[in-house]
C-alpha cells in the first residue's frame, strides 16, 4: 500500500498523457464509511484563484489517475479534462446524489 501525506499530496502537478498541466491537487475528498480518500479536487491550471472559475475545482476519482514521484498523470488529455464538470466544494450539493452522478456519468466507475 502507497502512503503519502496529505500535506505532500497538496500542490502535486497534475498531468495529461502529454505532460499538459491540467491543474494542481488543491484538497481530497474522503469516503468516512469507507476511509478511503476516493477523489482529489484539483485547481484547474491558468485559472486565478478566487475568480470567477477560480472557486471551480475539478473532482477526479484518485483511481483514474496514476502516481508517479512528482505528479499525477491521467489517462485523459488536458482539452478532455477542460469538459470535465466543475464542482465548488464548499457549495451545497457537492457530494450530493446529483454531483456523484454527474461525476461518474464522466469518469464511469473509477471510484
Amino acid at each position: 500500500m502507497a502512503v503519502v501525506s496529505f500535506e505532500r499530496l497538496r500542490a502535486t502537478r497534475v498531468v495529461d498523457p502529454h505532460g499538459v498541466l491540467v491543474g494542481l491537487v488543491d484538497d481530497a475528498v474522503v469516503d468516512l464509511d469507507a476511509s478511503d480518500v476516493y477523489r482529489v479536487v484539483v485547481q484547474p491550471a491558468g485559472v486565478p484563484e478566487g475568480h470567477g472559475l477560480g472557486r471551480a475545482r475539478l473532482a477526479i476519482p484518485l483511481r483514474a489517475s496514476e502516481a508517479l514521484p512528482d505528479r499525477l498523470w491521467l489517462p485523459r488529455d488536458a482539452a478532455t479534462m477542460s469538459k470535465m464538470p466543475r464542482v465548488a466544494p464548499n457549495q451545497p450539493g457537492f457530494g450530493s446524489k446529483e454531483c456523484e452522478a454527474q461525476l461518474s456519468g464522466y469518469w464511469g466507475d473509477a471510484r
